[in-house]
């Protein structure tokens, strides 16, 4: 049995190398130095304890070297058919246990799939693909994985509560209190309460900040029915808050809201005559500075988010506008009632405000006109001996 001194044996004996782990350790070594290439700390989850987590991925606060304290786990999978598709994206099936774990759990969950021929690699985040479709049976590993790729991973972790972004709200630059607008919608889809919160904020939003906030509203009603959006929502804004936004947050990646959801976003921007009246008197220089006229003003902007509940908001600012625009005047040539006599100013932003509220209800403010004791004509001759462009505009919508 023996021979040149080598053992020979009928029936050898040891461990069974199993293909599937060899596999699988491919897998795991690939992916954890791309991590460690790119600068993050991995720790690798011992076999026996894997329970649907396969390394452990240390994020470093953004461009530093110093660990932020937030972690994402990292499910590998190794195969060349089992977890690809046949455009080279991977895909993962799932149990119901395992369903659970991922979705509920604290720390974010990230798919990695692995073509050990190739070692083309696909990433995808369970967590989010599972709070989208709780009762999905597989998620998908869409998007590449590079060490190009890694920072985007990283914002998963590091991204913003909702808590957070309702108090960046009150950040001090312009730029971070739209970023913060935008963090507040997107994670609306999370916590609805957000909504809430970014609503009670509105009446001290300037009109830049309520023209944004008008278009992103109206981006999520066309995604809702099913439109392209016209946003470009991977821009650059230039400014650290932009960091902790979610990573896949264009329109092509994150679903619509829920109609229901886009309902309560819609029924929470119902102004009260008073939140207007404090609107106004908190933009008041762009009121007077600017005019309707340019549909690209950001005051028109700021305006368009009374579009979506117009008759109130029709009647509120004609409300505004009776106060403004006139006073009591018994020398005046138009009668209310047997004693009251009126006159017509249409100086500042009064003209402006009846100008909005002729585009969202013709009808109620011909309405109000008449129960005041003059016409819409009283209104627009009176405009026009100070501003003839306003009159001239004011008579288009009222033409329409």
């Amino acid at each position: 049995m023996f021979e040149q001194g080598e053992i020979q044996l009928d029936h050898p004996i040891g461990p069974t190398i199993d293909r599937r782990h060899l596999a699988g350790n491919i897998g795991e070594s690939l992916v954890r130095m791309t991590f460690l290439k790119a600068g993050v700390p991995v720790i690798s989850v011992d076999q026996g304890d894997d329970y649907g987590t396969d390394l452990l991925v240390q994020v470093p606060h953004e461009g530093t070297n110093r660990l932020s304290g937030s972690f994402l786990r990292i499910q590998v999978k190794c195969g060349k058919s089992k977890y690809h598709k046949s455009d080279g994206s991977g895909v993962f099936r799932l149990s119901a246990d395992h369903r659970a774990y991922y979705a509920d759990g604290p720390i974010p969950s990230i798919l990695i799939t692995v073509n050990p021929d190739t070692e083309n690699m696909h990433w995808g985040d369970i967590t989010e693909q599972l709070r989208r479709n709780p009762e999905s049976t597989a998620v998908t590993a869409a998007s590449p994985f590079t060490i190009e790729t890694v920072p985007q991973i990283l914002r998963i972790a590091v991204k913003a509560s909702p808590g957070e972004w309702v108090l960046a709200l009150s950040s001090s630059t312009p730029v971070a209190r739209r970023i913060a607008i935008e963090g507040c919608l997107l994670t609306a889809c999370d916590d609805a309460r957000v909504l809430n919160a970014l609503r009670a904020h509105a009446i001290r939003m300037n009109i830049q900040e309520l023209s944004f906030l008008a278009t992103r509203i109206r981006e999520e009603e066309k995604k809702c029915g099913g439109q392209q959006t016209l946003m470009d929502f991977e821009r650059g804004w230039g400014d650290p808050l932009e960091d902790l936004l979610p990573a896949g947050r264009s329109y092509w990646v994150r679903p619509p809201y829920s109609e229901e959801l886009l309902q309560q976003l819609i029924d929470l921007f119902r102004f009260s005559r008073n939140e207007l009246s404090e609107i106004i008197e908190r933009n008041l220089p762009s009121f007077e500075s600017g005019t309707l006229l340019d549909w690209n003003d950001p005051l028109r902007g700021g305006a368009s988010i009374l579009d979506m509940n117009p008759g109130e908001h029709a009647e509120s600012l004609m409300e505004i506008f009776l106060d403004e625009a006139m006073q009591t005047n018994l020398n005046s040539s138009w009668p209310l009632g047997e004693s009251r006599n009126v006159e017509i100013y249409c100086d500042g932003y009064a003209p402006l405000i009846f100008m909005k509220a002729l585009e969202l209800d013709s009808f109620h403010v011909q309405y109000s006109c008449e129960q005041a004791g003059f016409r819409v004509m009283d209104v627009i001759a009176a405009t026009h001996k100070r501003d003839p462009e306003i009159a001239a505009a004011m008579w288009d919508l009222w033409n329409q």
